[in-house]
């Protein structure tokens, strides 16, 4: 159950961060933040695919700390991006990397109650 969370969750992150990259126009700057917060975001999934059935939940403190790290770098670069100050946001955008932030803040309460 918590498994598929998790899955939806990085799925929210990539389609809000595939939307931004793919459908908007940003400056060199926002480009670079949201080409990584893909390259993060994509890390994450391939992550999670190749965790055989049920080990996410059976060690969860090894996911925990292979995801956490990626997942605050993943919101500090949406954060980034959202702030403004290296370029306006259309307000599509603006929602698409709150999304994801959201998201990935969704990840990371999932993590801690594995862990717990």
């Amino acid at each position: 159950m918590m498994e598929t969370r998790i899955v939806k969750a990085i799925a929210m992150t990539l389609e809000a961060t595939d939307y931004v990259l793919v459908r908007t126009t940003l400056n060199e700057l926002q480009r670079e933040y949201a080409l990584k917060m893909l390259s993060v975001a994509t890390a994450l999934r391939d992550l999670v695919i190749t965790t055989p059935e049920g080990m996410i939940e059976l060690a969860p403190a090894f996911f925990s700390f292979e995801v956490r790290e990626q997942l605050n770098a993943l919101i500090g670069y949406a954060e980034l991006l959202l702030d403004e100050s290296d370029g306006e946001l259309s307000n599509r955008q603006r929602e698409a990397l709150h999304e994801a932030r959201s998201a990935s803040k969704q990840l990371l309460l999932y993590l801690t109650q594995l862990v717990e």
